[in-house]
């Protein structure tokens, strides 16, 4: 499997003897996390840049010698994944006269795109000049990292083109050092590298939920959150038994893009089998991905809605050796508020142990889960087959699954094998020299298997023999089990004749 790279560049404008304040950064993409994606097609506008800085920059050769602070001050990040290898060639424009940017690149591979504030050796490269005008990288760019410098310096503004890696994923930060909020263009240009992800956006499949009302749709990548409109005017149903109401981007409160959009219909469903269609919607397009390619209009992705019925459990997780509480599955999601915390909608009999049933739960996530733990009023160490039975609890119901169904009435029945007893009776037949001894044990609660080490000498079966010193001390141990519990007794044998 080939790894995926990352790196990411900072852009800062800096001079050699200030430092901002600390104003935390929350708009999106003014942190690595919440980065824009971006592509190599396109040149990308930042008309404002709000005002923001919340930690010290490492930079290579320039840290720790003269005045500078280097801060990720006025930042804008932006993710980018390198899909044939070469140079990166870039350009930074103020969108006003004497603004200067700076900016630095990292290597985050397999790693919290925020670790650049804490890991010095992520940096690969950067320019801190504090001249003003187009800042970047090109082939004419200095092989080194410019410090921090004044305007007066004319120190050069760009460095040399970083090589890129085919697969490996690289983020662009941009900080604006004056606090004017003015902003800049980034055009990606001049290099040999292509950014540009060669897969062309299509939805790949289309769910519906219980209640006929509510459309998950994937897609193969991520699209743009701002080429969604909020009424879902790109879809439309075949037949139209129902008109999209809303569509919402799963993650595009927290990033610009999204993968998986969930679209609201005025009405349920009836059963039948159905087409979701893909169109230009209010905006003109369909789904634009990172390089505003749409998804095919007409595109049709089919799914069916079937009304739900009742489910059964289907399963109880394997009990164990003396288990104290029972893990039963279900084929759909179970509503945890429905599960009586008492253990009230569940009952334990038909086995030769009698036990209660003093508790209930699941592993919950959204309110839901994928099975219920029953736990028990003591250990079930008696062999038989046992019936966990699903009924009415203290509520007057049993619990109810994702569709809102109330489960029907249900046994199912699982096997409890006995604990086993490694103890073992001893026959000695007394020597003159040497004592003949025989081991036994009584193969009790289906034990077949046994496994005897006589001063660490190794045998197998229900018995056992060695001839010992008549005048010595042994160490005897037996193992037992039954495929199930497994026991182990070690027993000090002094012989003295």
């Amino acid at each position: 499997m080939r790894s995926t790279y990352a790196l990411i560049i900072t852009i800062l404008f800096l001079t050699p003897y200030l430092k901002s304040g600390g104003q935390a950064c929350t708009t999106l993409g003014q942190t690595p996390a919440t980065a824009f994606p971006v592509c190599g097609t396109s040149v990308f506008t930042q008309s404002t840049v709000p005002i923001c800085a919340t930690n010290d920059i490492f930079v290579p050769g320039c840290s720790g010698s003269g005045s500078a602070n280097y801060q990720n001050k006025n930042p804008f990040f932006y993710r980018f994944t390198c899909y044939t290898a070469g140079t990166l060639g870039f350009l930074i424009t103020p969108l006003t006269n004497q603004e200067d940017y700076d900016w630095q690149l990292y290597d985050i591979t397999g790693r919290d795109p925020n670790e650049i504030f804490t890991n010095n050796t992520l940096v690969v490269t950067g320019n801190w000049s504090g001249s003003y005008g187009v800042t970047g990288a090109s082939a004419s760019g200095v092989n080194f990292i410019q410090c921090a410098s004044v305007p007066a310096d004319n120190a050069p503004t760009f460095a040399q083109m970083p090589t890129l890696i085919v697969g490996h994923t690289y983020l662009l930060m941009v900080s604006h050092y004056s606090d004017t909020q003015s902003g800049y263009t980034l055009q990606f240009a001049g290099g040999t590298a292509v950014i540009t992800d060669p897969l062309l956006p299509r939805a790949t499949n289309a769910t519906i939920s219980c209640d006929g009302r509510v459309v998950t749709l994937k897609l193969n990548k991520k699209i743009k959150c701002s080429s969604l409109t909020s009424p879902g005017t790109e879809f439309i149903l075949n037949p139209a038994a129902a008109t999209v109401i809303s569509a919402v981007g799963d993650s595009c409160t927290s990033s610009f893009d999204v993968d998986e959009i969930t679209i609201t219909l005025s009405g349920t469903l009836p059963n039948n089998n159905y087409e979701l269609i893909i169109r230009p919607g209010a905006d003109g397009n369909t789904l634009l991905d990172n390089c505003d390619r749409g998804i095919p209009d007409g595109e049709t992705i089919p799914f069916v809605y079937n009304p739900p019925i009742p489910i059964f459990a289907d399963s109880i997780g394997t009990p164990g050796c003396a288990p104290d509480s029972l893990r039963l599955y279900f084929p759909k999601k179970i509503f945890c508020s429905t599960i009586a915390s008492d253990g009230s909608d569940f009952l334990v009999s038909g086995g030769p142990q009698s036990v209660n049933v003093i508790g209930a739960s699941g592993q919950c996530i959204a309110g839901q889960t994928e099975f219920v733990t029953v736990r028990l009023s003591s250990p079930l160490v008696q062999n038989g087959t046992y019936l966990l039975s699903l009924k009415a609890g203290v509520d007057g119901t049993t619990i109810i699954d994702e569709c809102g169904l109330e489960l029907p009435l249900q046994s199912l029945s699982f096997p409890i094998a006995d604990t086993v007893n490694p103890e073992f009776s001893i026959t000695n037949q007394l020597g003159c020299r040497f004592d003949t001894l025989f081991f036994s044990h009584s193969g009790a609660n289906q034990v077949n298997l046994w496994t005897w080490s006589i001063n660490n000498q190794i045998s197998s079966g229900i018995n056992a023999a060695a001839i010992l010193p008549a005048s010595s001390t042994n160490t005897i141990k037996l193992v037992v089990g039954n495929g199930v519990c497994k026991d182990s007794l070690t027993q000090t044998l002094i012989l003295d004749n």
